[in-house]
């Protein structure tokens, strides 16, 4: 069986992404996880670290995204049937928001 470890440099920089994307800035991360300094945002971003879980939990919820839908897999294998699984979890919940409907069909584009 294959372990699954956790790409930090990918994870910190598909954190920043979905931040970027969907607008969130560092200062306004740093007050939703309710942290003293925004340093350990920058970390993870720059894949010197990985959020705690308590961290993990509420950044994945402010993204609406489920907590392993953050996290990117070191073996490519593994990493591209999680990033389809994140997409079906999207493309279900898709039905009932009009922004993850415009949210996804955007990134299809870019995928296609």
């Amino acid at each position: 069986m294959m372990q699954k470890i956790i790409d930090q440099d990918k994870t910190g920089q598909y954190i920043r992404y979905l931040c970027d994307h969907a607008g969130i800035k560092v200062t306004e991360l740093q007050e939703i996880l309710m942290l003293d300094s925004y340093q350990s945002i920058y970390h993870w971003f720059w894949g010197k670290s990985l959020p705690t879980v308590d961290n993990l939990y509420v950044l994945a919820c402010t993204l609406h995204l489920p907590v392993e839908g953050l996290l990117i897999l070191q073996d490519d294998s593994t990493a591209e049937n999680h990033i389809a699984d994140i997409i079906k979890w999207v493309a279900g919940k898709a039905k009932n928001s009009e922004m993850l409907r415009d949210v996804y069909i955007s990134c299809l584009d870019i995928i296609i």
